[in-house]
């Protein structure tokens, strides 16, 4: 029957329920098996950036079982840590693998549209890897009258308050937790 109509899907085919990985891939399945009758569009919540956010990119995460395959990667290659960039995280890094990857994302407000904080990583002597924080310039002032302190404060607080959190990973597993701030 499917050789003889065209389908048009619209998108959004994730972040729906708890089948989104069952959709998107009976969906790419159609279209392989039927490639000029299926024809799919994609919608912002195919973006990664989107998915990320309202749980698609968890939930491949969780059910690939990728945490388990990057920790058998750093056991089989007696490797500690892997540290990872070129993918916007809100809080400009962030933690997978019960801490064995790292994701670091040094531009602030990625494309003037994100509102993404920015982070480098600074190794201590004891190879403690803390991450140091940065936020995006604040808007200009337009009033030689305000205050910079104020404007600042008042700007920070409103991009606080709009953007996402990046999803919390949790903390490695037997975390020594003798007042680090390797874990934040």
């Amino acid at each position: 029957m499917i050789n003889y109509i065209d389908y048009l899907f619209l998108g959004d085919y994730v972040d729906r329920g708890q089948h989104s990985l069952e959709t998107l891939v009976l969906l790419l399945a159609l279209k392989v098996e039927y490639l000029h009758n299926i024809h799919l569009i994609r919608e912002n919540h195919e973006a990664a950036d989107i998915n990320a956010i309202f749980g698609f990119r968890i939930e491949c995460i969780e059910r690939l079982a990728l945490p388990d395959r990057v920790m058998e990667f750093c056991n089989a290659n007696d490797v500690q840590l892997i540290i990872r960039a070129h993918e916007c995280v809100m809080d400009g890094f962030e933690r997978f693998a019960q801490g064995h990857l790292i994701t670091i994302f040094s531009a602030t407000n990625y494309c003037g549209t994100v509102n993404n904080a920015g982070a480098i990583l600074v190794l201590g002597r004891d190879l403690v890897v803390i991450p140091k924080l940065f936020h995006p310039l604040p808007p200009a002032i337009l009033s030689s009258e305000a205050s910079l302190e104020h404007t600042e404060d008042a700007w920070m607080q409103e991009l606080n308050a709009n953007r996402p959190a990046t999803p919390v990973r949790g903390r490695p597993e037997g975390t020594n937790n003798q007042g680090s701030n390797a874990w934040i």
